[in-house]
């Protein structure tokens, strides 16, 4: 079980890649290690990513701790097919009238708040900076870490839903990494391509999503979700 969430979880964030280098790419970019060498350069994006994966680390912990709250109310199975839902609608929504679900106006919010603070963070370069600043991105936004959430959130378990956002952020590393270190640059129709195949890519995980609140016992797809025992409290 284990083994096949870190593969779901890695394939995911690999599948979302190309969205992470037209969104966090150009802040990647914008790091300021051009007089560091390429140690220095190395060590300054590790510390950048190292802080984004320590944020869906954290997220996956919050998660997990929710899911186990709610496996053990019996509600699993219920969350699991409103996410399917949420997610497939969203997908449908993105294929049909070919654009995104506008964010919240507190969301907006939010994120010019980060965005003030992370170009606070890129005005005094330093190893801490560059930790927080990748903080400070894993918390933007975004409908591919969104997705994620709703995977993790359906797996009713701390260690689990924490080594799904883990893995997710690992599987976003080497386009990023490409970029940033080796300069790699992806072409604008490349991202168009992936743009369009997004929206698909959600339908995909919210199929997952609603099959397995279906409990339909099929194994991989749709397991049986067994809610987890109410301890009793004994007084003496």
């Amino acid at each position: 079980m284990i083994l096949q969430i870190i593969l779901a979880a890695f394939v995911l964030g690999t599948t979302s890649s190309l969205h992470c280098v037209g969104m966090c790419g150009p802040l990647a970019m914008a790091l300021p290690v051009s007089r560091s060498g390429k140690a220095g350069a190395a060590f300054t994006f590790g510390l950048y990513h190292s802080g984004r994966i320590f944020t869906y680390v954290g997220i996956g912990v919050l998660l997990g701790i929710t899911a186990r709250g709610i496996s053990i109310s019996g509600m699993q199975q219920w969350v699991s097919i409103s996410l399917g839902i949420i997610v497939i609608s969203a997908s449908l929504y993105g294929i049909l009238f070919r654009k995104n679900l506008k964010a919240p106006g507190f969301i907006k919010s939010a994120q010019q708040r980060l965005t003030t603070l992370m170009v606070g963070l890129l005005n005094k370069p330093s190893g801490l900076s560059y930790f927080f600043l990748g903080i400070c991105n894993g918390l933007l936004p975004c409908g591919m870490v969104y997705i994620a959430i709703a995977g993790a959130l359906s797996l009713g378990d701390i260690l689990q839903a924490a080594l799904f956002m883990s893995f997710f952020g690992i599987g976003t590393l080497p386009a990023l990494l490409s970029l940033s270190i080796f300069g790699l640059k992806f072409k604008a129709e490349t991202r168009m391509i992936f743009k369009q195949v997004s929206p698909y890519l959600m339908m995909f995980v919210g199929i997952i999503l609603l099959c397995r609140g279906l409990n339909l016992g099929i194994p991989l797809l749709s397991p049986k979700l067994i809610s987890l025992p109410v301890s009793p409290i004994s007084c003496h």
